[in-house]
């Protein structure tokens, strides 16, 4: 990873996941943990992509104006980290940007990834959500590849 902040924001992440994997729980304080990961992981994310955009936007352009103005637009704008949101905004930066993640993602990346992001907009907007503890935890070792390989495509 080139970003130091997301690195260690993924790595809270895989910290928080060990340490709830010593514990023994009763499973609807384990479904209730589990809805929280959604919810969080689903910021990380979100958080993660606006933070490797602005390194590179303090990396590459000119002056204070430019990276404030686009920094802002970005922190703005983007919410809700599934495929079509991040493909969306890469495509605003570079055309390519996209394709050329597609090219280092698997599906199941992509689907894991969308599969958070509406548990979260379930827990977010009060509808029920069935995800339980094991299915966050693959769903972030599948996902935050993509968190990755932005980071490396970018940065």
């Amino acid at each position: 990873m080139n970003s130091i902040y997301v690195d260690r924001q993924l790595t809270y992440v895989d910290f928080v996941f060990s340490e709830i994997d010593k514990w023994s729980l009763d499973p609807f304080i384990e479904s209730l943990i589990a809805q929280y990961l959604a919810a969080l992981i689903c910021g990380i994310y979100e958080d993660a992509i606006e933070q490797i955009l602005d390194e590179f936007i303090q990396k590459t352009s000119t002056t204070i104006e430019i990276k404030n103005f686009i920094s802002n637009s970005v922190g703005n704008s983007f919410r809700n980290p599934d495929q079509s949101n991040i493909k969306r905004l890469l495509k605003l930066f570079n055309d390519q940007w996209g394709a050329q993640l597609d090219g280092k993602l698997q599906t199941n990346n992509w689907e894991a990834l969308d599969a958070i992001v509406l548990h979260k907009n379930h827990i977010a907007h009060g509808t029920r959500s069935n995800i339980t503890y094991p299915q966050i935890k693959r769903l972030f070792q599948d996902s935050k590849k993509i968190i990755k390989e932005i980071d490396l495509m970018i940065l």
